[in-house]
């Protein structure tokens, strides 16, 4: 046998080791590839969307080896600008999502996070992208609707009835739960906008409650004390009406006034002996002087039947350095019915008239009889030194009109003598023009619906804009609920007849119980 040195063994045992060192490992070969995925980002490297559309994103994916049945997707959006907190918003290879996230300020912006996750290896392959979420959210209809059990949400419709200068359809449901996490308590029964101190606002009104919505991101802004100086409770919130730089809202029997586009909150009321309504009539044009020094709109801001007391009340001026005094009518020879003595009655509706005066419908709180009482809006030289009372014209008796005992809404034109009333699945138009007003059916609900809210559409900003749309004063709306709540614009024909045109009307359904609307900037 063949013998080997001891130093020979010791070569041959290093030689042997630095051959396996150095041996290349195959392993990582294409021939021994692990499976992997890869995202392609081309042409989408950011990602913006308007706020209540749909995000689309479609990414290609290169999936060298693996199976797509052992893949699982997740698509998750963080909740705030710099958070790591993310909610998770889609399960799909591609995302279809609607986006109720606020717009984002620049250089702000949300993260989408995918993720691809191979099971079978265990491996997550994750892709971010920065996301904008733009305003989608402008000149168009607020809807107010409730679930039935106490809380209130907000929509909103784009159309071009009630945008100017667009031509598509956009409908955002439940606009503003989404954006806040809850709802308003409350079926809201009031709803204004506002060019408010600190942002344009939607004003929505409960019997309880005042809540302040901002009407470029739909969140809350403010509530009951925090729209007020001085700490209340809201027992009764009864109306919400705009005059000519003054915006009135009557809480707990009482008037607040100021002009919200220049202060935070209201002041303290208004300190007067009588009950205010939540019913009245104001005065939304100006008093000033035209650029011929004559004063084409009457003097009177707001008038209003107080039930108590059993009479009629006037104010001349809402702001603060001059008399905001209310005034009971006094009795003048020739007036069609006692101003100053006309107890055991109870409001129905209050509106401006195309005269310039007021009409009140007023119900007899004992016999149920019901009346239209109009008045005219007093008058003033251009001094405004000679002033005339608010005189009552005229009074009729409408007991016998269909379904008025049952009547709650109401809604008074100023631009005809005419007011639509609804009961039931009905809506009726009253032309007060003649000697004797004539009540004639325009509009019935379709069957199992019944009417739930009504309105004429008015441009945002009337009647002291230069121009206005084109629907503006021409177009009902009308909310029904049968099955779901329905939004339908009705137009209008043949002035001072009331006709409204159904065939010709739109129709826009899935809402709850439609309780308002709001039209906005």
């Amino acid at each position: 046998m063949k013998r080997y040195s001891k130093l020979s063994l010791i070569t041959i045992l290093i030689l042997s080791l630095g051959y396996v060192a150095c041996r290349k490992d195959d392993s990582s070969l294409d021939l021994n590839k692990i499976p992997g995925v890869t995202i392609d980002t081309t042409g989408q490297s950011t990602l913006s969307v308007f706020q209540f559309n749909n995000l689309v994103v479609k990414p290609k994916l290169n999936i060298a080896g693996v199976d797509e049945n052992d893949l699982a997707y997740s698509w998750r959006i963080t909740m705030l600008y710099n958070d790591t907190a993310s909610t998770e918003i889609g399960q799909e290879r591609d995302l279809d999502a609607v986006i109720g996230f606020q717009p984002t300020q620049p250089s702000q912006e949300l993260r989408i996070i995918y993720t691809v996750t191979d099971k079978k290896h265990d491996l997550k392959y994750i892709m971010i992208w920065p996301l904008t979420v733009r305003n989608n959210i402008g000149m168009g209809l607020v809807i107010a609707e409730t679930d039935g059990s106490g809380n209130s949400d907000l929509s909103h419709i784009m159309s071009p009835e009630v945008t100017l200068d667009y031509s598509d359809v956009s409908i955002k449901h439940n606009v503003y739960s989404s954006l806040n996490g809850q709802n308003i308590q409350g079926d809201i029964k009031r709803l204004r906008y506002l060019k408010m101190n600190g942002g344009n606002s939607m004003i929505a009104l409960t019997d309880k409650s005042i809540t302040r919505v901002s009407a470029i991101t739909y969140k809350l802004v403010a509530q009951n004390g925090g729209l007020f100086y001085n700490p209340m409770t809201f027992d009764k919130v009864q109306g919400f009406y705009g005059n000519y730089q003054n915006d009135i809202v009557i809480v707990n029997d009482r008037m607040h006034v100021a002009w919200m586009e220049l202060s935070p909150k209201w002041p303290i009321p208004l300190d007067y002996a009588v009950k205010m309504p939540g019913i009245m009539a104001a005065n939304p044009f100006s008093n000033n002087l035209g650029q011929d020094g004559v004063r084409y709109t009457p003097p009177v801001r707001v008038n209003f039947y107080e039930e108590e007391k059993g009479k009629f009340y006037f104010m001349r001026y809402l702001t603060t350095n001059q008399d905001r005094a209310a005034y009971p009518y006094t009795e003048q020879a020739g007036q069609a019915f006692s101003g100053h003595n006309l107890p055991g009655k109870t409001n129905m509706a209050a509106g401006w008239t195309s005269d310039r005066g007021f009409l009140h419908v007023l119900k007899d709180k004992t016999s149920g009889a019901v009346g239209l009482y109009l008045l005219s809006g007093g008058t003033e030289d251009n001094t405004g030194t000679i002033f005339t009372q608010p005189f009552p014209l005229n009074f009729w008796d409408i007991t016998s009109a269909p379904g008025i005992q049952n009547a709650t809404l109401f809604t008074i034109l100023d631009d005809q003598k005419v007011f639509y009333y609804a009961s039931g699945n009905k809506i009726y138009a009253v032309m007060y023009g003649g000697s004797t007003p004539v009540v004639e059916e325009r509009y019935s609900a379709p069957a199992g619906e019944t009417i739930t809210a009504m309105d004429i559409y008015r441009h945002p900003g009337y009647p002291l804009l230069d121009s206005y749309i084109a629907t503006n004063n021409k177009m009902l709306l009308v909310g029904t609920h049968g099955t779901e709540g329905k939004v339908h614009f009705i137009p209008m024909k043949n002035p001072g007849l009331g006709t409204l045109d159904a065939s010709n009307a739109k129709t826009f359904g899935g809402f709850g119980k439609v309780t308002a609307f709001g039209p906005q900037l």
